[in-house]
């Protein structure tokens, strides 16, 4: 491996790769395979290899997802997804009181508001507040 000093252009404070990650600079123009630690670049002879897949460890929850109201999740207005433990729908249940769709104690919980006929936890699509990358 060889070590290359740190070409980018930091914009505001941080390191290079907090930049890049916070979206406030782009990726430096390098051909290559590359990574970036910090305020250093190292240039790789390969890409690194992807990890290994994660073992789907999920929980049978049919009983408890046949307990919620379904609804009609239309994408534009629900964020649906699946859930994978026990746990998981019922602290969402006990966040809001024990019921759904039930009441939030704070504004900045997301509240469950039932299944999907997909069984997939339906909850209100939220709008993002943060920038984000355009889409080419």
């Amino acid at each position: 491996m060889e070590l290359v000093p740190a070409t980018c252009q930091q914009s505001g404070s941080g390191t290079v790769s907090g930049n890049i990650l916070r979206l406030e600079s782009n990726l430096p123009a390098m051909d290559g395979h590359f990574e970036i630690q910090g305020n250093t670049i190292r240039s790789l002879d390969t890409c690194p290899n992807y990890p290994p897949p994660v073992e789907d460890n999920s929980e049978d929850i049919s009983d408890l997802i046949a307990t919620l109201p379904v609804i009609e999740a239309n994408p534009a207005q629900y964020f649906t997804r699946k859930a994978k433990y026990r746990n998981e729908v019922t602290n969402l249940l006990t966040c809001q009181g024990g019921s759904c769709p039930g009441t939030a104690p704070s504004p900045h919980l997301t509240r469950l508001l039932g299944a999907s006929q997909a069984s997939e936890l339906v909850f209100e699509k939220l709008t993002p507040r943060g920038p984000f990358l355009p889409r080419r």
